[in-house]
């Protein structure tokens, strides 16, 4: 039995010009996530392109209004069992939370994406709507525009924020009861989602966290190749207890009943079974 959900994050860049609609539409469908969350689509206007993706039914966005950067979107396979009871989102289009039963399983489904400078202050605020909002499982994913541990998820090992404030960082997410997915299934593995240009380095600034009670339920996280997308996608599974399998149910194929031949098949068939349960009386 089939009990796993996939989640998939990613900075795409942009998402204004259809070729890159395309290329994300592609990720998904081949990455075959149940919940995708998306930083940097750059969406203004309503209704967003995306809802024309039909294998993804529920759109979640927080978009920035001014002009066409930032924003953040989630999207909801259209065969997974999630039922939306509350939103909360940022009017600037930093972070999107939503929240409501998957699986019967209360839920909390978080995308952010921080600002490159002042992320600590960022952070601090948003603990405190998480810690407000949040309920039951909680997954959040995004770009943090910060390596959380420089020394392992950096290539030059070190990082543009200070000690003091890496250390602070790292108390919210320890008082959120946050886990760093990727990190506690690869302890002590150095891989990469950002190239910066500027600073010449490789880091690792995008995570998929979840709530420490609910860390048994992991099953595989990764990171993908940097392809399109000046980031890569990081990847998880987890093991919903309450998922079951949908049920198959027979259905008559209604277009055989216009086939002339297979008409008379199926009421010779009829006949010769009422003909042999009488006999059999």
């Amino acid at each position: 039995m089939d009990n796993t959900v996939k989640v998939i994050s990613l900075n795409v860049n942009g998402l204004n010009v259809p070729e890159k609609r395309r290329q994300i539409v592609n990720v998904m469908r081949k990455g075959k996530g149940d919940i995708i969350l998306l930083q940097e689509t750059h969406f203004r206007n309503i209704p967003q392109p995306m809802h024309k993706l039909g294998t993804f039914s529920q759109w979640y966005y927080s978009n920035n209004p001014e002009q066409k950067t930032k924003g953040v979107a989630i999207a909801i396979r259209k065969n997974l069992n999630f039922q939306l009871e509350n939103t909360l989102s940022d009017p600037s289009g930093r972070y999107l939370l939503i929240k409501g039963q998957l699986y019967h399983t209360p839920c909390t489904i978080g995308c952010v994406y921080f600002p490159n400078k002042n992320q600590i202050p960022f952070l601090n605020k948003l603990k405190e709507k998480i810690t407000d909002f949040a309920n039951g499982l909680c997954i959040i994913g995004g770009d943090l525009n910060f390596p959380v541990d420089p020394q392992n998820d950096t290539s030059k090992g070190s990082s543009v924020l200070p000690y003091s404030k890496l250390k602070i960082a790292s108390k919210s997410l320890q008082s959120l009861r946050l886990i760093d997915t990727w990190r506690f299934h690869n302890p002590t593995t150095k891989q990469y989602t950002h190239y910066s240009n500027t600073q010449n380095s490789y880091a690792r600034i995008d995570y998929v966290f979840i709530s420490q009670h609910h860390l048994h339920w992991l099953k595989e996280a990764s990171i993908d190749n940097i392809l399109w997308s000046d980031h890569a996608a990081v990847q998880i599974k987890l093991n919903i207890p309450n998922k079951t399998p949908s049920t198959w149910q027979w259905r008559l194929n209604e277009s055989l009943l216009e086939d002339l031949d297979c008409r008379k098949e199926i009421i010779d068939t009829i006949k010769d079974y009422k003909q042999n349960t009488q006999t059999d009386g």
